[in-house]
């Protein structure tokens, strides 16, 4: 499934520069699965494009399903910068 969502990191400190270029924008990201945490608990993750890393659901706000060309069309726009 592909998706956009605004980039809301809930803590800054150990980002990429790469990745707080991102912060507060519109990204496309993709299904990930889920990642185990530290507490042994599993969460939900997505693959941000451009890769900036694996990124928990808690960081992204108003996660929308959209179509392949439209994720492909923001994908390619935030490779941009």
């Amino acid at each position: 499934m592909f998706y956009e969502a605004i980039y809301q990191p809930q803590n800054e400190d150990a980002l990429s520069d790469k990745a707080k270029e991102f912060i507060g924008r519109l990204i496309a990201v993709q299904d990930g699965g889920q990642a185990k945490t530290s507490h042994g608990k599993s969460q939900v993750v997505y693959i941000a494009s451009p890769n900036i890393g694996i990124i928990p659901n808690t960081d992204l706000e108003n996660i929308t399903s959209i179509p392949n060309t439209k994720w492909t069309v923001l994908s390619k726009l935030n490779s941009q910068n």
